[in-house]
């Protein structure tokens, strides 16, 4: 099958899971890294689905949707060995029981905030054509805020210090031109939530309690396809998390 072709079908796979599956990202094949000495420059796009449960029972739990997209530049230092820099923005949607508002309405910031990765992966040989690896990857975001107007009062909700360190191990078949491969992602998250109401004139009455992650492994598997520089790569995250995502890459 031809370059393009396959880089079309990915796309096609990618596009096709999203509305069935709707914080980091694509983390693409922890077992494949750049070449030493080699710059690797590409965009990337996920969408992904968690849960995150509260510090304060009194608080609901959040139904998570998010999608992110990245320019991703990666360095290849030894044999095996990469790491790499992904700056872009993200979109965050949160669903609570009944919704997070008073007013029972859902949280939802489109802004576009700003949101950044950096990551190392290791990997070495098993067996011909078998290779195993690990990602480690840690993502820092720039918050996010929604508010509401009732009659007489403003209510707004602020998510503050949003962050999470992934950890990724998958083991992959490398062919002439492809790399299936399968593994497990385990995801450690946090972020501060902070609910202000204003009722003019009296002062504003706040709330505040930690959200973290509602099940921390989750599963992986993804393809990554090659010819020459170019690489595509399309992933799935299953289980505790649900995503789907896709890059594009090429190496310098």
């Amino acid at each position: 099958m031809k370059l393009e072709m396959k880089l079309r079908l990915i796309v096609l796979v990618a596009f096709s899971l999203f509305p069935a599956v709707c914080f980091g990202g694509n983390l693409t094949n922890p077992a494949l890294s750049t070449q030493p000495g080699k710059v690797s420059v590409g965009v990337e796009f996920n969408r992904s689905n968690f849960k995150m449960k509260p510090d304060d029972d009194s608080w609901k739990k959040l139904d998570i949707d998010m999608d992110q997209v990245y320019l991703r530049g990666s360095y290849g230092l030894f044999e095996g060995n990469e790491v790499y820099l992904k700056l872009g923005t993200s979109y965050l949607d949160a669903a609570g029981t009944g919704g997070i508002f008073m007013n029972g309405d859902d949280f939802s910031d489109a802004s576009g905030r700003f949101s950044g990765a950096v990551g190392v992966k290791q990997s070495f040989e098993m067996a011909p054509k078998v290779r195993f690896g690990g990602t480690l990857q840690y993502a820092r975001f720039n918050g996010y805020e929604d508010m509401k107007n009732y009659v007489i009062a403003t209510e707004r909700i602020k998510v503050k210090n949003p962050r999470e360190l992934t950890a990724a191990m998958a083991i992959s078949y490398v062919g002439e031109s492809s790399a299936p491969y399968i593994g497990a992602v385990a995801t450690w998250r946090r972020a501060k939530v902070y609910d202000t109401m204003t009722m003019p004139p009296s002062s504003p009455a706040s709330d505040s309690t930690t959200y973290k992650e509602d099940g921390l492994v989750s599963g992986l598997f993804g393809v990554e396809v090659f010819r020459g520089n170019l690489r595509g790569n399309v992933e799935v995250h299953f289980l505790k998390e649900n995503s789907a995502g896709f890059s594009v890459s090429y190496l310098f």
